[in-house]
């Protein structure tokens, strides 16, 4: 069979290996110029560079290690000359820390050179020009959609997949055209986002009618918009609907209006009442607001933390980037929020440990090194000599202190240094004073404004407002977290050279334990092992369920090299899970708990009732199921425990903690 024939009758496709070894690239172009494609060699990374400018549109077959740069070398050479190139990576050997690193920068896939290698290059060369057509359909597309109006235009091709979308529900969204285009809605928006949306546009698709309603939709800023929108059929010549055009209106101002009339009315009578409550009353607001706020903000990240995972090009990459900061932003203004609220209810307690005291300093400081680099500034952290390095202290809230005056010093300098230093005031009978103070170059504070950075809410003025951004809970903030701590926030400050924070913890102190991070700081002796696969009786069966195929793809890497000859199965949806479970019998099954048409949690119910309708458990034990996510709250563990899993696994995966899961469930065997 010819190349010709086993592309179909498509034109020949560029591609160009590169690999040094001479035999190994004269093998590789015959063999897929005799599969169709129009292969060419090269030697090295700096000639490959040279002939992939020559035509731009070539899919690069690069082996990792050439002669004069690596594989990723020769990649970003080419993303600084321009030229962001399709490409697959080869290696003489698997690696998953290599292919993590690849696929995050773009590659599409990854082969071992084996002696399959020949045969499996020609379909996934297939695969990745199938790829690339389908993009450039879905720029064919996008012109049919009118994208110079502000009324939202998509169509949707089922009742959870996008079609096109023009560019106003491109930007109101915060994403790329390209991004959303043929994209299910699960990997966008959040759950009960989608399962709304879904009601809707099935109706549509079940009657094929027309229908109009009013759907609240997270915007790019995070806000939710409400917007009417007008869902429209287009019908087959048999009366089916192939797929539904939608438009929609931003009518939140308008319905924000009408809400605040008629709530105006309905409680003036009872503001009047609860005056004397005022204080009280926005506390608890603010708090309840808070929560409201975290509950749909919480989704968001955590399906654009999914989205980073995926295979990105540089520029999709920069967005979610922007996407990223402006979401941790709005959190972290919640949180200010929250925190502020529980403070003035007095609904915290502080959690009195033995911390490491130049530990959480470090911490802080690498919390804000990322913005203090951007600007160029010098970061630098004193520590007095003799200060004992551990003490009985808070150690989340004197870090959250310390981040929010470090983060203030960096925010309100363009130049110059942050320094974040450490003085023992006083050593005595097991107590020690600790002076911690924040120093800043930058634009300094009037002295007639120094008290009021102290009272919720105030900002020095307007200008510095709109420049530095912010909502002014920072330090009210810490002066509340410090009283509980039975200390205060000092401030000195010169308007134009800079400004000085510093407080004074007295607590329980221990000299003796200094010297104990230093037996800690030698290499672990597990780190220095070489990771030895999982011994089984017989090769196991292994069931992954996850919706994001690159996670599938790193899971089945790291689970086959664990677990050798291991027949891994995968699953891209709950139902298709629970399909496998039945039908396949495996020995164990990673589960992520957020997925399409079921839930982990759903999936895991309906595998334990399988178990228990079938006797499976009881004739050889029960599956270990274990859920893997990137949710690491303790009550997220503690759910997914209370309801049929039996261990748990955070993203990204550790290799080892893997293996800790595989050995510890399987023990030794398979069924």
């Amino acid at each position: 069979m010819d190349g010709r024939t086993e592309l179909g009758n498509a034109p020949a496709r560029t591609v160009l290996v590169v690999e040094d070894n001479d035999d190994l690239r004269s093998l590789i172009v015959k063999r897929l110029r005799r599969a169709g494609y129009d292969a060419r060699g090269a030697a090295a990374g700096s000639e490959a560079a040279e002939k992939a400018a020559e035509q731009p549109g070539t899919v690069l077959l690069i082996d990792h290690n050439l002669p004069d740069m690596s594989g990723q070398e020769l990649i970003c050479l080419l993303k600084e000359r321009g030229l962001s190139l399709p490409f697959i990576v080869m290696t003489g050997q698997g690696d998953e820390q290599l292919a993590v690193r690849m696929m995050k920068l773009g590659a599409s896939d990854y082969m071992v050179k084996n002696q399959d290698l020949l045969e499996r290059l020609p379909d996934a060369l297939g695969r990745l020009f199938t790829e690339l057509e389908t993009e450039r359909r879905i720029l064919e597309d996008r012109s049919i959609l009118l994208d110079n109006i502000r009324t939202q235009v998509w169509y949707l091709t089922d009742d959870h997949t996008y079609g096109a979308v023009n560019r106003a529900h491109a930007e109101f969204c915060g994403l790329r055209q390209e991004t959303m285009a043929f994209k299910d809605m699960y990997e966008l928006f959040p759950l009960r986002v989608v399962e709304m949306r879904r009601s809707n546009a099935m109706m549509v698709f079940a009657t094929a009618e027309p229908l109009t309603v009013e759907e609240w939709l997270p915007s790019s800023s995070g806000e939710p918009r409400l917007l009417s929108i007008l869902k429209s059929p287009k019908l087959r010549g048999d009366g089916s609907v192939e797929y539904v055009v939608c438009s929609a209106e931003d009518i939140t101002e308008r319905k924000r209006a009408e809400e605040a009339l008629r709530a105006a009315k309905e409680n003036a009578e009872w503001l009047g009442r609860q005056a004397e409550a005022a204080s009280r009353a926005k506390s608890a607001f603010l708090a309840n607001t808070s929560h409201e706020l975290r509950t749909p903000l919480n989704g968001a990240i955590g399906f654009l933390e999914l989205l980073a995972e995926t295979p990105l090009d540089e520029q999709q990459r920069e967005y979610v980037g922007y996407i990223r900061t402006s979401a941790y932003s709005l959190l972290e203004v919640v949180s200010e929020v929250l925190d502020i609220s529980k403070i003035e209810s007095e609904t915290f307690d502080l959690e009195w440990r033995t911390s490491d005291i130049f530990g959480i300093m470090k911490q802080a400081m690498d919390a804000v090194r990322g913005n203090a680099l951007r600007k160029d500034l010098r970061l630098e952290l004193v520590v007095e000599e003799g200060a004992p390095q551990f003490a009985v202290v808070d150690s989340a809230r004197l870090k959250q202190v310390l981040v929010n005056l470090l983060g203030n010093a960096v925010k309100f300098t363009e130049q110059g240094l942050v320094e974040l230093s450490l003085r023992l005031a006083s050593l005595e009978e097991g107590k020690c004073a600790y002076t911690f103070s924040v120093r800043d170059t930058g634009i300094g504070i009037a002295p007639e404004v120094h008290r009021k950075l102290f009272e919720p809410f105030y900002q020095a003025d307007v200008s510095t407002t709109r420049k530095y951004g912010g909502v002014g809970l920072g330090i009210p903030i810490c002066e509340a977290l410090l009283r509980k701590m039975d200390s205060r926030l000092e401030l000195e400050s010169t308007l134009g050279e800079g400004s000085r924070f510093f407080f004074t913890l007295c607590v329980q102190c221990d000299a003796v334990r200094e010297e104990k991070p230093k037996k800690a700081a030698s290499v672990p002796k597990h780190a220095e092992e070489p990771l030895f696969p999982v011994k089984t009786k017989s090769p196991s069966v292994v069931l992954i369920a996850e919706d994001q195929r690159l996670n599938r793809r790193l899971l089945r890497i790291l689970v086959s090299k664990l677990l050798p000859g291991a027949r891994v199965l995968e699953a891209a949806d709950g139902e298709e899970a629970v399909r496998l479970f039945g039908s396949d019998a495996p020995d164990i099954v990673f589960m992520d708990l957020q997925m399409p048409l079921k839930d982990g949690c759903e999936a895991a119910a309906e595998m334990r009732a399988i178990e228990r309708e079938s006797s499976r458990s009881a004739s050889s034990g029960r599956t270990p199921i274990i859920a893997v996510t990137a949710d690491v709250q303790k009550e997220t563990k503690s759910f997914c425990l209370r309801n049929g899993m039996d261990d748990y696994l955070t993203k990204p995966v550790e290799v080892r903690r893997l293996r800790d899961v595989l050995e510890r469930h399987l023990k030794g065997g398979a069924r």
